[in-house]
Parts: structure tokens; C-alpha cells; sequence
């Protein structure tokens, strides 16, 4: 059952925000430790790595080891 306020803009902006952001986090913690180790090559292949552990279930300790193998 929705909430009362399911059709307001705060509403959708909280949805936009738990959902979308939080997911964000591990591809970006991935992709910058492995800006760390091979600068910027490292980027894109670390936020994949990052993905891939988002995507597996894999937490932030996915994330920091995607960011380590990938750098």
C-alpha cells in the first residue's frame, strides 16, 4: 500500500535518492581506489568493478576489492 504522500515531489525526490544514489556508492568507492593506484586509466574499469559488485551483492568489501583488482 502507498503512502499518503506517494504523489508529491519530496516523495519522488526520497525515492530518487534511496534508490539511485545509494547504488552509486560502491561504483564510485571502486572506481577512486582504483584512481589511486593507476590514476586515471584506473576509473572506468574500477566503477565496472564496482558494478559488478553492486550488482552481486557484494557490499563495499566487493567494491574495495573490485577497486584493488582493477588498479
Amino acid at each position: 500500500m502507498a503512502p499518503d504522500h506517494a504523489g508529491t515531489l519530496g516523495y519522488a525526490l526520497g525515492q530518487i535518492g534511496a534508490k539511485a544514489a545509494f547504488a552509486l556508492i560502491v561504483p564510485a568507492l571502486a572506481g577512486y581506489i582504483a584512481y589511486s593506484i593507476a590514476d586515471r586509466p584506473g576509473i572506468a574499469p574500477g566503477m565496472i568493478g564496482g558494478m559488478l559488485a553492486a550488482n552481486l551483492q557484494a557490499g563495499f568489501l566487493g567494491g574495495i576489492a573490485a577497486g584493488f583488482i582493477a588498479g
